[in-house]
C-alpha cells in the first residue's frame, strides 16, 4: 500500500521495511547476476578464449515488480507516485502496477464502502509512464491538492496548468521540452528532431505523425502554423469519459 501505517492497520501480517529489505536483496543480487554475465562475455571476447566457455545462469530475468492498491486509504497520487518512483530509482524495479480498490463481502470496517475510480488507476498508469520515459517528476504531475486529474490525461493536464510554458518552437525546442508536449510520443519526437537537421518543419510534417500527434498542434509553433488560443481552450474542457463496465 502507498502507505506504511496504513498497511500496518489493514494488514498486520505484513511490515513494509520487511518487504523494502527483500527488494533491496534481490535488486543487489539481479546487480551481482548482470555483472558476472557481463564479466563472461568479456573473457569470452578475449583473444583464444573459448566460445564455449559457459554464462552464469540468469537470476529472474523479468526483474521484479509490484503493485500498489489505489483508494483503500487516504492516500493521495502524490503519494502513490512518490513511493513508485523511489521504488524504480532505488530498487531498480521493472514496473510497479496499480489496483484500484474493490469491496469485497464481510470486509473490515476500516475498509472504505465504495471502490476506487478505475479512472484513477489508469490516470496513475499514465503518470508511472511519463515518470519513466518522459522526464516528469512524481511531484508535478500532480494537482495542488495531491491528486491527478480525472478528466485530462496528466500529460495535457500538466500543459494546460503551465501555459507559460507553450507553444514550443518545433524547430528550435530541445528534447526535454519536445516530450512534454501533449500528442508527441517518443517515436515522434525522434522523428521531428531527425527531419529537423536538414530542414525547417511545417504543419504537414507534425500532421504526418499520425491522428495523436494533431493533439500537438496547439501547443507548437511551425514555420507556417502559430496556435490559436481557442485551440487550447478547447482541449481545456473537460472530455465526456466512457464508462468501464465491471466483470461482476
Amino acid at each position: 500500500m502507498p502507505s506504511a501505517q496504513s498497511l500496518k492497520a489493514l494488514a498486520p501480517e505484513k511490515n513494509a521495511d520487511g518487504i523494502e529489505r527483500t527488494m533491496s536483496r534481490i535488486h543487489l543480487r539481479l546487480q551481482a547476476a548482470r555483472d558476472a554475465r557481463r564479466e563472461a562475455d568479456a573473457v569470452r571476447a578475449l583473444p583464444g578464449a573459448t566460445a564455449r566457455a559457459a554464462r552464469p545462469p540468469t537470476f529472474a530475468p523479468a526483474g521484479q515488480s509490484t503493485q500498489l492498491i489505489v483508494g483503500a486509504d487516504a492516500s493521495d497520487d502524490r503519494a502513490v507516485l512518490q513511493l513508485s518512483s523511489r521504488l524504480y530509482t532505488g530498487q531498480g524495479l521493472r514496473r510497479v502496477y496499480y489496483s484500484a480498490y474493490s469491496p469485497i463481502p464481510h470486509a473490515s470496517s476500516r475498509l472504505p464502502p465504495q471502490a476506487a475510480p478505475l479512472m484513477r488507476e489508469h490516470r496513475l498508469y499514465q503518470a508511472d509512464w511519463l515518470m519513466r520515459f518522459y522526464g516528469f517528476g512524481a511531484d508535478e504531475i500532480v494537482t495542488e491538492a495531491g491528486f491527478l486529474s480525472l478528466h485530462h490525461d496528466p500529460k495535457l493536464a500538466w500543459a494546460l496548468a503551465h501555459p507559460a510554458g507553450f507553444p514550443v518552437d518545433v524547430d528550435r525546442a530541445p528534447r526535454e521540452a519536445l516530450l512534454r508536449v501533449p500528442g508527441l510520443g517518443v517515436g515522434s519526437v525522434d522523428k521531428l528532431l531527425a527531419a529537423r537537421q536538414h530542414r525547417r518543419l511545417r504543419r504537414a510534417d507534425l500532421i504526418a505523425l499520425g491522428p495523436a500527434a494533431r493533439r500537438a498542434l496547439p501547443f507548437l509553433v511551425a514555420i507556417d502554423h502559430r496556435p490559436r488560443a481557442t485551440d487550447v481552450q478547447a482541449l481545456a474542457q473537460p472530455a465526456r469519459q466512457p464508462r468501464q463496465e465491471t466483470l461482476f
